[in-house]
């Protein structure tokens, strides 16, 4: 088949961003010809994918709908990744006189759209009121009824949808009325059997130094709605109880930006005695040594539509401590891959860091648990098959 995949820009960073690269790498290599279109490449993606066989193509916004539909014409089947690219592709589709099966692969609805349905949980938080700041656009559109038309009108225009997780195909039903097969994302790049441990030594001497830390790998990034001011508070509050016991924690950091200054300032009201590393962007190598590395994973989002992080890190057979409602709740087993918690209750969350800490046997089971379940449930194979299999079984249809 020749599949066109659109998505919004092209980044190594992000797993909505990641999961096209990958989609498009493993389509090549089963014999399909891929074209990818985007409005702009952010990281230099284009080398690796060009390099892999994919076809790339970028244009400006004003554009792109006019490339996708001449890039249709060639295609089999057109699988839209994200909004506005869902917006894009309808808008081709209405101005062609025929055009290919159309789908939507949706990590998540607009959120700044939709805002009471996917971040309800975020907005009926205490969480403090200068974290609302970049919402602030987001409620300025959702007061432009032009906006929230032309989204149901474009995805009325699809022939199907695919959701990331229930929790997405339940607001993709509330919100469009439409139902959606749920295809849970695997990760494409990761294979931790083929890292030798006198390789992964060096980053716990590293990070280490030569003395045993508990060591908590938090790589969500430093926004609001990842929720690091509660992760913060709950390790301040772990570390205090190390430290009495005569232990000590670190707290790895990915992520930079906007929020980086205010999370530093959190960090050194901590005092000295509470280690936090702020690691800035990683690269996807770097990231996989950190999974290696660390003891567990702390992962606390609100209202996330999936989390790859869970997957991640089971694969590396870490113990996760994640949200208990949304995606993440759909990949951890409570008290068997990983434990669950309140993401906005620090003081559970600090409870839950000590009991891992204090039980490293419990770690490393829920760390095997954790890799078998991913391996089995939430493979990247497991996913392509259904991706797939979803996409000819409409093309057959349609003939």
């Amino acid at each position: 088949m020749r599949f066109l995949l659109v998505h919004p820009f092209l980044s190594f960073y992000g797993g909505a961003q990641l999961e096209v690269s990958w989609i498009a790498k493993e389509s090549l290599r089963q014999g399909h010809q891929v074209t990818l279109v985007s409005e702009f490449d952010k990281d230099g993606c284009i080398d690796s994918l060009t390099r892999a066989g994919v076809c790339v193509k970028l244009s400006e916004k004003a554009r792109l709908s006019s490339l996708i539909q001449e890039e249709a014409q060639k295609s089999d089947a057109v699988v839209a990744f994200n909004y506005p690219a869902t917006v894009w592709c309808a808008e081709a589709k209405k101005k062609s006189s025929s055009f290919p099966l159309l789908s939507w692969y949706c990590n998540e609805p607009p959120r700044n759209l939709y805002e009471a349905i996917l971040s309800s949980h975020y907005l009926n938080s205490r969480v403090d009121p200068k974290f609302y700041l970049p919402f602030y656009a987001y409620f300025q559109a959702k007061k432009n009824r032009f906006f929230l038309e032309q989204d149901q009108q474009a995805v009325s225009c699809f022939d199907q949808v695919f959701s990331i997780s229930h929790f997405i195909s339940d607001c993709v039903r509330q919100i469009y009325h439409l139902d959606s097969e749920v295809m849970p994302l695997g990760v494409g790049d990761t294979a931790p059997e083929d890292q030798k441990e006198e390789e992964g030594s060096s980053v716990r001497e590293n990070i280490h130094s030569l003395e045993k830390i508990f060591s908590f790998f938090s790589p969500a990034g430093l926004e609001p709605i990842k929720n690091f001011k509660t992760i913060f508070s709950a390790y301040y509050q772990f570390s205090k109880q190390m430290n009495k016991s005569g232990r000590k924690a670190q707290l790895w950091v990915t992520g930079e930006g906007l929020w980086l200054p205010e999370a530093k300032k959190m960090w050194k009201k901590m005092g000295e005695e509470v280690q936090i590393l702020f690691l800035g962007r990683v690269e996807r190598e770097k990231l996989k040594d950190l999974y290696s590395q660390c003891d567990a994973v702390l992962y606390v989002p609100i209202d996330e539509p999936f989390g790859l992080v869970n997957c991640e890190a089971g694969l590396f057979k870490k113990p996760v401590i994640t949200s208990c409602y949304g995606g993440p709740s759909e990949v951890v087993i409570d008290q068997e891959t990983g434990i669950l918690v309140d993401p906005l209750n620090e003081r559970e969350i600090a409870a839950r860091m000590l009991f891992l800490a204090e039980n490293p046997e419990l770690c490393e089971k829920m760390g095997k648990t954790g890799f078998c379940r991913i391996s089995s449930e939430f493979s990247f194979e497991k996913f392509m098959t259904s991706f797939l299999k979803g996409i000819l079984s409409l093309f057959k249809k349609k003939e």
